[in-house]
């Protein structure tokens, strides 16, 4: 009866031992699962991280920057920084009139004349442009020096207008204005630009830009015209 209670007495602790043992190795691996897992997951993280995404998976915005203005007309589309405001009241159906600066403190103002001219487009630089074919935008060059630092002394002299080609832009040159001011040309053309639309239609657009401050900033311009676009 002795060894029999003995050997009853190590059958429950060796179940109660294999029971402990079961458990142990099931907490052994789910604690070693966990671990991989998390190890798993940061990997993904930093490979996210890491890696910048697709153009094909990057949000779609169109949303201007704050610092940018965007004007636009039934005939054309320019960007420029918030410091330009459209003058409702001195534009009209043809004339579209843009200014930098407060009613206080001008510095600078920009014109675009659709189908008509203005009163007096003589300038004393030039800004030749060329038109993209797809995207009808205009591709802004350089403005030039003053029109007359090409022209002989004897004419040099002389006041007034005289028509000259630039920069291979033909204009009006303002032989003996102070002023700083811009006219836009096509490459090989006039400042007269005749211009596909993309319903197919043309016209005639004239930009006339000038800057009143002290020390002119020509990369301004520049800037805005290569963001022209013809509508």
């Amino acid at each position: 009866m002795a060894n029999k209670y003995k050997i009853d007495i190590n059958h429950a602790k060796q179940r109660r031992f294999l029971r402990f043992a079961k458990i142990l190795v099931f907490i052994i691996i789910l604690l070693i699962v966990l671990a991989v897992a998390a190890i798993i997951i940061d990997s993904i993280i930093e490979k996210n991280k890491s890696v910048p995404p697709s153009e094909a998976t990057k949000p779609v915005t169109s949303t201007v920057q704050s610092s940018a203005e965007v004007f636009t007309s039934a005939y054309f589309q320019f960007q420029t920084d918030k410091n330009w405001r459209a003058i409702a009241n001195e534009s009209t159906s043809t004339k579209f009139v843009y200014r930098r600066g407060t009613d206080n403190l001008v510095s600078a103002d920009m014109t675009v004349f659709i189908n008509s001219s203005p009163s007096d487009n003589q300038a004393t630089r030039v800004l030749p442009v060329t038109v993209g074919e797809d995207d009808f935008r205009l591709n802004a060059s350089f403005v030039s020096e003053h029109c007359n630092s090409k022209l002989p002394k004897d004419i040099k002299a002389n006041t007034g207008e005289l028509p000259i080609t630039l920069n291979s832009v033909r204009f009006l040159c303002d032989v003996d204005g102070t002023n700083y001011t811009v006219i836009v040309g096509l490459e090989n053309g006039t400042e007269a630009m005749k211009l596909n639309r993309p319903d197919g239609t043309s016209a005639n657009y004239i930009i006339f830009i000038r800057d009143l401050r002290s020390s002119p900033n020509p990369q301004e311009f520049e800037k805005i015209i290569d963001t022209f676009q013809i509508r």
